[in-house]
This record gives C-alpha cells, sequence and structure tokens, in this order.
C-alpha cells in the first residue's frame, strides 16, 4: 500500500478513535529536502508531525512512546523523524541509505511504511504480537 493511502486511512482512524491525538496533527508543510527516502518524503508530504506542546506525553502516535516531529533536514546518513514523548532525549532516525527506522543502532521498523502499516493494523483490528493499544474516553492513546 501506498504510504499516502496508509496515512489517509490511519489519520481517518485518528479522527474517530483518538480525537485529542487528532486535534494535535499538524499540516503538512511544503519542504523539499533532495535525497530522503521515497517512503519518508511521501508522508512528509501528507503530514506535519504533532504539536507537542499540545500533548505533553500523552497520545504517542508511534509505538510505544514516540511524537513523529515535522521534516527536518538529515544529518549524518539519518533523520530524526520522532522523540520520545516521555524523556524528550531519545530520538528515532530513518537511515538515508537503506531506509530502514531505528534507534540507537537498532533497527525497528524496515521503513516508514511498513512503520504506518504496523499503526493502522493496530487500530483497525487491535490485533498485533507486540503493542497493545489503549483509548481513553478523553481522546487520547497509549501503547503497551
Amino acid at each position: 500500500m501506498r504510504v499516502e493511502d496508509t496515512w489517509a486511512r490511519l489519520e481517518e482512524r485518528l479522527r474517530v478513535g483518538a480525537p485529542a491525538l487528532h486535534a494535535a496533527l499538524l499540516p503538512p508543510a511544503d519542504v523539499q529536502i533532495p535525497g530522503l527516502p521515497p517512503e519518508l518524503a511521501a508522508w512528509w508530504r501528507v503530514f506535519g508531525g504533532v504539536d507537542r506542546a499540545a500533548l505533553g506525553d500523552e497520545s504517542p502516535l508511534l509505538p510505544p512512546y514516540w511524537h513523529p516531529l515535522p521534516a527536518q533536514a538529515p544529518a549524518d546518513g539519518r533523520v530524526a523523524i520522532a522523540v520520545d514523548c516521555y524523556e524528550q532525549d531519545e530520538l528515532l532516525f530513518v537511515d538515508l541509505g537503506d531506509g530502514r527506522v531505528f534507534c540507537d543502532e537498532m533497527p525497528w521498523w524496515d521503513g516508514v511504511g511498513e512503520m504506518l502499516e504496523r499503526v493502522l493494523r493496530v487500530f483497525e483490528s487491535s490485533r498485533d504480537p507486540v503493542y497493545r493499544l489503549f483509548r481513553y474516553s478523553d481522546g487520547h492513546i497509549r501503547w503497551e
């Protein structure tokens, strides 16, 4: 599935199932950053990150605790795409060479597309071998 299509479906699930998180989504910015992996470039064309000030440490979009960042220029062969919503000192990166998503040199997903599809799958079916999603009446979510 194309990243843009996955994101559109996921954004609709957020609108309905996590309205506080959905309200904190930022609009995409018109960013032209050469050399990005195609999946990351596609995501940033339709998504602008989250308003971390509005969310605090609640509702990490990406399991288990990641708030996506706005588009950023790459450095050192990688680009930061998310920050730890609790500690705010750990970053999730995309490798510019192969598109893998990793933290502390450990791969988390094979690419942005796989990452988004996994989040969408949990929202749609609540089935995942690793993560459980909790939705709260105030419109926030939590991963376990």
